[in-house]
């Protein structure tokens, strides 16, 4: 606990980097000490009315953590530079609206693919149809 408040602006700061496999393991470390700390939030509460500072200190950074990773998650679209190489293509499509999006893919690691769209961030849950079939 008394390493959080030297822990979160690190990874804050890495939250901003343009490397999608980095930022989502900055928010993997963020997640597990968000809920580590709210273990230690409840625990305390039954014992007591008050929270110890070390603990208040911890609960609001972690905070600051999560309203990180809010302004992330719900930005409005920014344009990335277009991808530098020729490679499979894939096409995002909006479930409701059917409006679709062209990308390259960058790399995939098991489940996860990594894509790069020329028109700006894509919504959270949407599908992926792969249109070059060299995949």
């Amino acid at each position: 606990m008394e390493f959080i408040p030297d822990t979160i602006p690190v990874l804050i700061t890495v939250l901003k980097d343009g490397t999608p496999a980095v930022t989502r393991q900055a928010i993997t470390c963020g997640i597990d000490l968000f809920g580590s700390t709210l273990v230690k939030v409840a625990i305390q509460g039954l014992y007591s009315s008050e929270l110890d500072n070390s603990l208040k200190s911890s609960w609001a950074w972690v905070l600051k953590f999560r309203d990180e990773i809010y302004l992330i998650a719900f930005q409005t679209a920014v344009t990335p530079p277009p991808p530098k190489t020729d490679g499979p293509s894939g096409k995002i499509t909006d479930e409701f609206t059917s409006v679709g999006s062209i990308g390259k893919v960058r790399q995939v690691i098991r489940a996860v693919v990594d894509m790069r769209f020329g028109e700006g961030l894509l919504l959270i849950l949407t599908a992926l149809e792969v249109l070059d079939n060299l995949i």
